[in-house]
């Protein structure tokens, strides 16, 4: 006789929480609490607010010390194993002028 197939009992899974680490203070947080700046193949280093972007992608905590230090140290430069246009590094500090310190 064929046994029946367990009842699930309604409980769900938890989804995992994915987490990264800052290059620049190297806490490691929710993916979600983090910036992604991605570079692509061009060499174009963008703020990536959809985390989707293509290319190598870093991550830094939502704060001016964490980009500042990332910038000045370029710590961004050893993430993505390639240097950045001074362009670039002047666009992400526009993009980010807003965020708290």
């Amino acid at each position: 006789m064929r046994q029946k197939k367990p009842v699930k009992t309604g409980i769900m899974k938890s989804k995992k929480t994915v987490c990264r680490k800052c290059v620049s203070c190297g806490s490691i947080i929710d993916k979600d609490l983090l910036l992604r700046i991605a570079k692509n193949r061009e060499g174009v280093t963008r703020l990536d607010m959809t985390g989707f972007m293509e290319g190598r992608g870093a991550y830094i905590c939502k704060s001016r010390k964490c980009l500042e230090k990332a910038l000045d140290k370029n710590l961004l430069e050893r993430s993505f194993r390639a240097g950045i246009r001074p362009e670039d590094k002047e666009r992400l500090k526009k993009e980010t002028e807003g965020l708290g310190q």
